[in-house]
């Protein structure tokens, strides 16, 4: 009978022990730590209290339920600088959603520089389809580039790193309104590897790229069958070409809904509802950093490195494994963090620019955490100016 009521308050007092570290668990989660309080238990019956702290700080790796008084801390600093959107998801549902500005859940919104990272996903999915390769010579696309001893060696995957060595053409300016066949002809500023150069050419070169090898297909049929409509969104090119064709670089308009659904649909590793819409193995290889710039993998802004990159990111190292952002102009974000289970999305009006913005104190008054302010930061010496290559 004592063995007995040794093993109910052992149960008792595990579970206890998960609840007041302020876990917030899914119904995996869940039955993870049941198994692991029984396994506590079965500790403490043998008295063996060194494995019983042990098991517990296992019990507690489960993800950290965010804090609604922190979410709001979030979304005041947000107002600071006109937010029109703030939206986090954790666990698979949507915690907090504010509006403010003109926003709402209905009202599609550019996503300027954000728009990049659907080049890096459709390429997850072109690969796994057989359609290309990461590491295939682009020039085998285009054989008019073999003439060109620098282009001749430019890799799908350096088009979309942004280390190939391609003019870039800059943001903001008529670059991003030339055509598809106009980014393909630009010049070459570098050799292929060895630099990183933010610009809108490399990805409107891979839309021409994917097009030519979709042959009937555009690149909307394209993206829309393979993974907006699984996933039950929808995303308009309101931004254009010279030759009538979507602006990949940062032409893109989403509600805030349907990015944040994206964001999920990234942070699960390319799955929906059950089913594996891209391989895990294909999205793994869009965030490998490059030497050129450790805080960029294929179209999407890493926690790597930040302080030696050309960019600077300023964002805080201590955000956990895999993260991730998709950064636009105006300070549209888009942050995945696989360690919180959680999205976070922020938008607001592109020609605002939300000068002053700091991902470090959005995020770290939405994580609960004392980050310093990338606003007071010095800047280091020989660091090259933010707006060179900043998506702002």
């Amino acid at each position: 009978m004592g063995r007995f009521c040794l093993q109910e308050s052992s149960m008792a007092l595990c579970k206890l022990g998960l609840s007041s570290f302020g876990f917030a668990l899914s119904q995996e989660s869940k039955e993870k730590a049941t198994f692991k309080c029984e396994l506590v238990t079965q500790l403490l019956v043998q008295q063996d209290m060194n494995s019983f702290l042990l098991c517990l700080a296992l019990a507690g790796q489960t993800v950290n339920s965010l804090v609604p008084s922190n979410l709001e801390k979030g979304w005041t600093y947000a107002q600071e600088f006109k937010s029109m959107a703030v939206l986090v998801m954790q666990n698979e549902k949507v915690i907090f959603e504010r509006y403010a500005n003109g926003g709402s859940k209905e009202r599609g919104q550019a996503l300027a520089s954000g728009s990049k990272s659907f080049c890096g996903t459709v390429a997850a999915a072109a690969v796994q389809d057989g359609l290309l390769k990461y590491d295939e010579l682009v020039s085998d696309t285009f054989p008019e580039w073999k003439k060109d001893p620098l282009k001749a060696k430019i890799t799908v995957r350096q088009l979309l790193n942004l280390t190939s060595g391609l003019d870039p053409g800059k943001s903001g300016t008529k670059d991003e309104r030339s055509g598809w066949e106009d980014a393909k002809s630009s010049k070459m500023t570098g050799k292929p590897g060895e630099q990183f150069a933010y610009g809108p050419n490399p990805f409107n070169t891979f839309g021409l790229l994917m097009e030519t090898k979709l042959k009937t297909k555009s690149w909307e049929d394209y993206l829309n069958s393979r993974i907006l409509k699984p996933l039950g969104i929808s995303l308009k090119y309101v931004g254009r070409c010279a030759d009538g064709r979507p602006q990949l670089a940062g032409g893109a308009w989403m509600t805030p809904s349907d990015w944040l659904t994206f964001g999920q649909f990234i942070l699960q590793d390319g799955k929906w509802k059950g089913k594996q819409i891209i391989r895990k193995d294909m999205l793994d290889e869009l965030y490998k950093p490059t030497k050129a710039n450790p805080s960029y993998g294929m179209s999407w802004w890493l926690n790597k490195d930040a302080e030696s990159s050309l960019v600077g990111r300023n964002v805080e190292p201590g955000l956990g494994d895999g993260f991730r952002m998709a950064a636009g102009a105006g300070k549209q974000r888009l942050y995945i963090l696989p360690t919180q289970n959680a999205v976070v999305l922020r938008m607001g009006k592109v020609v605002d620019r939300a000068r002053g913005w700091s991902d470090n104190a959005f995020l770290g008054a939405i994580l609960g955490q004392a980050v310093p302010d990338q606003r007071k930061r010095p800047r280091v010496r020989g660091e090259l100016r933010k707006s060179m290559f900043d998506p702002r």
